[in-house]
């Protein structure tokens, strides 16, 4: 019976900690689902290193809300993005259209079991009641919009305007096709939405005639992933030309998430409302206008651009092209002295290379005249065998060149005086004659002969006497062997010192004689007189 009991024990023992590890295992899951940051419009797995786009997409997926269009899985594109939108739009979650998949809403979607479906269960016609009627005006949100965006878009109207609608909002698209409709019927529309106008458009019994079929002017649309089409072309064409697009890094004919982006920078800097679900003609007619405004990039020399010439006018209405001549469109070194006249006179920073896009911003702001400072002397320009220089440059340079001249006499001189520290030992009549047997960490490394009349100088800067280069104690002009009424002389001038048969001189002189060991760091050298 003990036996049966601790079984069954050992059981329950075991069965718990079975259910305890398995929710460890599936909390540690349920956060790899979730990315270390948030994704933006155009990102992918690959780059991101997980799966999380793909999950998030399969989710949304089962749940309806790619509305049965194909999407690039592990990709966050524009299906995908509009799949997220309504997902935010049936929770009622504010959706970014640039970080369209931050780490919050991820944790939201892979934390619920299921996920509501879509679409939600149509919102039934509001009928007339007692309750007084809202006035809507722009970027009010309500079904009833709702059920006007609808009519307007079975009549035809948003493809009149070329433009799409958000859902449920009255935004811009939404208060030109009904500007569109009501002036096509004889109404004054106000820009509000009052119970009249949502009667003449929703309740059929309160039309005064079906509404009508606009004739189409906004026929023109590129859709994303679309390629092949000439217009394509020639949009990535302009936007090379105005700076959104490099040569060479955009697929030619196809509209990628790379064309995505220069479009989202040109509307931003041009002021052009973005189409999310594609090009439209307004959009396609303000990148072709020939007044579109270029995107800003820094400068150098050679570069060819209107932002060049546009810079190059204002610094000569300022005065900075003083006495300097004009390139045009081109950006060349008299470009760049009048921009560094403008950087000095205005305290600005500039390397004399890159005008950044802050610098071009100062100057196209700037309405200081450039008065030009007094020419001092130390400043005038002088030549010097063909070559410009400040006045300061050349004197310096001939400072420069005495004190060398000095130094080098003074250095001559002192090596010809036999009471000088360096050339205390230089003298010798004909010389002494020795040999040195170098040895380095036992292992031998070389021989020489050498008649010492002038101070022989040892260390790795100096190849007479040969040292091996891996000795790092041994310093570039270590020591130095002279001689002097026939005795030979040791001077150190090293930082680790140098040894005379175990005794150290540093800094200092000793007297070699033959048969001695000199050590060097990790060298030694026998030392034999031959004369």
């Amino acid at each position: 019976m003990k036996k049966i009991m601790i079984t069954l024990l050992l059981a329950v023992v075991l069965l718990s900690l079975n259910t305890f590890f398995g929710a460890l295992a599936s909390y540690g899951n349920y956060n790899n689902n979730i990315s270390p940051e948030d994704i933006e419009f155009g990102q992918t797995d690959s780059e991101l290193g997980g799966t999380w786009i793909a999950q998030v997409q399969f989710k949304l997926s089962a749940a309806g809300y790619f509305e049965g269009q194909p999407f690039n899985s592990g990709v966050l594109d524009n299906a995908t993005g509009r799949a997220i939108q309504r997902y935010c739009q049936a929770i009622g979650l504010n959706f970014d259209t640039k970080v369209m998949l931050p780490r919050g809403l991820q944790s939201q979607i892979m934390a619920t079991a299921e996920l509501p479906k879509w679409p939600p269960e149509p919102t039934p016609t509001p009928t007339v009641t007692s309750t007084p009627f809202p006035v809507f005006t722009q970027n009010a949100y309500d079904p009833a919009i709702r059920a006007i965006q609808t009519k307007l878009a079975d009549a035809g109207f948003f493809k009149y305007i070329g433009e799409q609608c958000e859902p449920g909002v009255l935004d811009s698209a939404t208060m030109r096709a009904l500007g569109v409709y009501m002036e096509q019927i004889g109404y004054k529309f106000n820009n509000v939405v009052n119970e009249d106008i949502y009667h003449i458009i929703v309740d059929p019994t309160a039309l005064p005639s079906p509404i009508p079929t606009a004739t189409p002017i906004a026929e023109f649309f590129i859709h994303y992933e679309s390629s092949g089409d000439e217009s394509i072309k020639q949009l990535q064409q302009r936007l090379e030309e105005l700076n959104y697009l490099t040569r060479g890094q955009y697929t030619v004919g196809l509209y990628d998430s790379t064309l995505q982006v220069a479009l989202y920078d040109f509307c931003e800097v041009n002021g052009v409302v973005i189409n999310e679900y594609g090009i439209d003609r307004i959009m396609f007619d303000a990148i072709m206008a020939s007044d579109a405004k270029e995107k800003k990039l820094p400068i150098i020399t050679g570069v060819v651009s209107n932002q060049v010439q546009t810079l190059q006018q204002k610094l000569a209405d300022l005065g900075y092209y003083r006495e300097l001549k004009r390139s045009g469109n081109r950006c060349d070194e008299e470009m760049l002295i009048a921009v560094k006249r403008f950087a000095d006179y205005n305290n600005i920073g500039f390397d004399g290379v890159t005008i950044s896009e802050s610098l071009q911003d100062e100057i196209i702001r700037s309405n200081k005249v450039w008065v030009e400072p007094s020419d001092p002397w130390a400043t005038r320009q002088v030549s010097v065998l063909g070559i410009t220089m400040p006045m300061y440059v050349m004197v310096i340079m001939i400072i420069l060149i005495l004190a060398g001249l000095t130094v080098l006499v003074i250095r001559t001189f002192s090596k010809d005086n036999p009471n000088s520290a360096n050339g205390a030992h230089n003298m010798s009549g004909n010389g002494m004659k020795v040999e040195l047997e170098i040895q380095y960490r036992g292992s031998y490394v070389g021989k020489c002969t050498c008649n010492i009349k002038m101070p022989l100088h040892i260390g790795r800067s100096y190849a007479i006497v040969p040292l091996d280069k891996r000795d790092m104690f041994v310093g570039k002009n270590h020591c130095q062997l002279s001689c002097h009424d026939n005795t030979l002389f040791l001077r150190d001038f090293s930082k680790n010192g140098t040894q005379i048969n175990g005794v150290p001189v540093h800094n200092g002189e000793g007297v070699v004689h033959n048969g001695d060991i000199l050590t060097l760091g990790e060298h030694q050298i026998h030392v034999q007189i031959l004369r």
